[in-house]
């Protein structure tokens, strides 16, 4: 017998089972004989185990061995491979094997037949063939046909009329490269200060708004009035010194007034830890998982990163790594993308070109590697009060885990607010 094109686990649950009989309760609920190869007589003799079992008839491997037409020396190639000790991380493993392989072929074969009956055929066929593909064993939960019908869904039917799987970001070319903000996906925006994180935070959240989706911004360095404050002078294009003096006119008062009715019927929620001696990444979780449940937001934005303090006396690069590890882990438990500013290194001040890098995040290995998205902000005129660039803000997308090459947007900076060519904000 050739056992080489057989996937190794399902042999040794095979071989477990016929030296140990007792063992097939462990995994019933796991594997069915569909699931096994037809090489060398294992899905036949998976079948003939299972009829047994389900008629609660004694069996052995001497009785498996006569049904399915085995050699005795055939017999004792399949026992070299019994693991007792494994058999249900084995028979998980043959489920995921068999699914995996299923859900690709029904999605290759989805592909083929929109060109021979049609979008709509051949989707009704796709859904009834996952559907299936769910109920093989349906006491026991597996998500990955619905996960693979979701993901199909994402693709053929996008979230909205903009044509992206996420919610927008605000800008149109942003949202066609990297599908706007997506479920689940961390995202890091990291830039020096006096760069603009918080006014592109804040552009960010009142786009989302717009479209009457819920906002939870969470900030660790300014309070909720002053985040208001700054948000209505970026719409009215005031600056923010103007608006803080005091100094407006008749009509820029009335303008205030009206933006800020206007702000305060938008599902932004803020929420400032600016008057708190400490905040741990226990603190954000409560307080992320809090927004989603009681007001449903959609985007939760984090300012900032560095600012969430330690919870321990571990070193600066496991504390920075358990931030960010537990940040992506809250944005796949409660299904929102989480975007979390970030100072970059006092270390760009050092270098010639003072554009941002992966390597500028603190502790940055952990951070890029739990990090979906990560983009940097940069104004050459903070460094060249004369150069050619003035008011130009580049938005530098460094990664993007779905594949995406880096890029880079030009964005117009005037008086901290953000313009797009010649559109307002």
């Amino acid at each position: 017998m050739n056992m080489q094109n057989v996937h190794t686990p399902q042999l040794s649950v095979v071989g477990t089972l016929l030296a140990n009989p007792l063992k097939y309760n462990e995994i019933a609920e796991i594997v069915q004989p569909i699931m096994f190869s037809e090489e060398m007589g294992i899905r036949k003799a998976m079948t003939i185990i299972q009829q047994y079992e389900r008629d609660s008839k004694a069996w052995n491997k001497s009785i498996i061995q006569q049904k399915v037409g085995w050699k005795p020396k055939n017999l004792l190639e399949f026992v070299k491979f019994s693991a007792p000790k494994t058999i249900i991380e084995n028979a998980q493993l043959v489920r995921e094997q068999y699914i995996s392989d299923k859900g690709s072929e029904l999605c290759f074969n989805y592909i083929n037949q929109v060109k021979e009956i049609g979008y709509q055929d051949a989707y009704h066929t796709l859904v009834k063939s996952m559907e299936d593909l769910a109920n093989i064993t349906p006491q026991t939960k597996d998500d990955r046909p619905e996960v693979f019908l979701q993901a199909i869904n994402s693709i053929i039917n996008p979230s909205n009329e903009k044509g992206i799987q996420g919610i927008t970001t605000g800008w149109n070319d942003l949202d066609q490269a990297i599908g706007g903000w997506v479920d689940g996906n961390l995202i890091i925006i990291g830039a020096r200060p006096s760069m603009g994180k918080t006014t592109i935070m804040l552009h960010h959240a009142y786009h989302v708004a717009l479209q009457d989706m819920p906002v939870g911004v969470i900030s660790l360095e300014m309070t909720n009035k002053e985040l208001v404050a700054k948000l209505i002078g970026q719409i009215a294009k005031l600056p923010i010194s103007l608006i803080r003096s005091g100094r407006l006119n008749d009509d820029d008062k009335k303008q205030v007034t009206e933006i800020g009715n206007q702000l305060y019927d938008l599902p932004i929620h803020f929420q400032d830890f600016a008057d708190r001696s400490k905040v741990t990444i226990d603190t954000i979780i409560d307080e992320v998982k809090g927004m989603v449940r009681r007001l449903g937001v959609k985007l939760v934005i984090i300012d900032y990163l560095q600012l969430i303090d330690y919870t321990g006396n571990q070193t600066a690069n496991y504390e920075v790594q358990n931030i960010s590890r537990n940040l992506k882990r809250l944005a796949k438990a409660c299904n929102v993308p989480i975007i979390a500013l970030a100072q970059l290194s006092r270390g760009i001040e050092q270098r010639g070109n003072k554009r941002p890098m992966m390597s500028d995040l603190r502790d940055s290995g952990s951070i890029e590697q739990d990090a979906d998205i990560v983009i940097g902000l940069y104004r050459d005129e903070y460094y060249d009060p004369q150069t050619v660039d003035k008011g130009v803000l580049e938005y530098i997308v460094m990664k993007d885990r779905q594949g995406g090459i880096p890029f880079t947007l030009e964005r117009y900076w005037n008086n901290g607010n953000y313009e797009e060519s010649a559109t307002p904000f």
